[in-house]
């Protein structure tokens, strides 16, 4: 892959790759290998002198950049997104990527489950002013399981798209109840509304008395505030006399 021909190879495979795929209007490309063991920890000679966690992120970040090329050459309005976990020095080694390199080779990144702050700030770090796509989980995932799922909540669909500048990936629609469709709904339709709060707004740490710091966020654009407030607990909640259920959001333009 660091040779002229394998550059000619991809842009002769576009087309067909496309077409195959059903012509998406954006590409994902999910990378999950440990920096040892993953397509790209070859051992020949030449491979062999960059066998350390930083070289072979490298050659992640190289192909990431080589497939955007051959996919802009071909459809130049189709971004290409790359999922992994979140920048840290675990997600380098277990995942192979660190952010910081992919940031030049990408338009859209992409990062899984869970809620891990100092992570999030550690990858907002790194990919500059790319957007980033947070992830929510219905559990068990195994399809297997005759476990009853847990569903999403508005609440929980929110403070993930607080987190985002690029959306949510949610994970998986089979598994997903009525509840979960109507959070969704829900926090769709907050997030069009406030689309440009939520795209570019700076987040703020500013609490309120009696809530959860998690379930607070103020974020700031133009010179205006929203005020977003999720219900993550198991009873009601008030803010200024308005009651929020458990599992539900209020969100306000100050």
């Amino acid at each position: 892959i660091r040779g002229k021909e394998f550059e000619q190879w991809l842009d002769t495979q576009m087309p067909e790759w496309f077409k195959k795929a059903g012509n998406p209007s954006c590409i994902e490309w999910d990378y999950e290998y440990g920096y040892d063991t993953g397509p790209f920890s070859c051992y020949c000679p030449e491979c062999s002198k960059m066998t350390d966690v930083v070289s072979r992120n490298r050659t992640v970040a190289d192909f990431a950049c080589l497939l955007r090329t051959a996919i802009k050459k071909y459809r130049p309005n189709t971004p290409l997104i790359v999922y992994s976990g979140y920048q840290s020095t675990r997600t380098k080694i277990i995942y192979g990527v660190d952010w910081a390199m992919l940031k030049d080779c990408i338009d859209i990144a992409s990062c899984g489950y869970g809620r891990p702050v100092s992570e999030i700030a550690a990858t907002y770090q790194a990919i500059g002013d790319i957007p980033l796509v947070t992830g929510a989980i219905i559990t068990p995932y195994d399809s297997t399981s005759r476990a009853y799922p847990n569903q999403y909540s508005a609440a929980w669909l929110l403070r993930h798209a607080a987190d985002a500048t690029g959306g949510i990936l949610l994970y998986e629609y089979p598994s997903m109840d009525g509840n979960s469709l109507r959070a969704v709904c829900v926090v769709s339709r907050i997030m069009a509304r406030y689309e440009d709060f939520f795209r570019f707004g700076k987040r703020l740490p500013d609490t309120i008395p009696g809530w959860p710091e998690a379930d607070v966020q103020f974020i700031e654009h133009q010179g205006k505030r929203l005020l977003v407030l999720m219900n993550s607990g198991k009873t009601v909640r008030q803010y200024h006399g308005k009651n929020i259920p458990a599992g539900e959001v209020l969100v306000e333009l100050l």
